[in-house]
């Protein structure tokens, strides 16, 4: 969770039970502060709950370690039913190339000014990979 200044004030989990209630896991003090700093009705509760995470790229292998069977198949059914029955659509976004210009001439030139453009970039590329000249 977040502080004003956008660093971790605590690690934790959010879980919605309803349209207006909502649980809080494994964060400390922090959130129900900044609940009750917000003016929400907060009740504290301790239940025997765990949370455990097991992240990174062999994750998959110390589960399967730990448990001393194949886990890769519990999803198996879910990924099925979405190949069978998509649930989103893959489009393709093709530049004109004359619009992209007007659109950039017109940040230069007297006359409307059209709305800046972002162009997309691949999600593999991370800031270590952009040149700095």
């Amino acid at each position: 969770m977040p502080d004003e200044n956008g660093l971790i004030a605590a690690h934790g989990r959010t879980i919605r039970d309803s349209d207006d209630t909502f649980r809080q896991l494994a964060s400390g003090p922090w959130a129900p502060f900044k609940a009750a700093s917000l003016g929400a009705d907060v009740q504290i509760s301790t239940e025997n709950i765990v949370i455990l995470q097991v992240a990174g790229p062999t994750s998959v292998q110390v589960i399967e370690r730990l448990l001393g069977r194949s886990i890769r198949e519990l999803g198996q059914p879910a990924v099925e039913a979405e190949a069978a029955s998509p649930r989103r659509k893959t489009v393709i976004l093709r530049w004109n190339h004359e619009d992209i210009l007007d659109v950039f001439a017109s940040q230069f030139e007297q006359g409307e000014e059209y709305k800046h453009i972002e162009f997309p970039t691949p999600r593999s590329r991370s800031r270590a990979d952009t040149p700095t000249s």
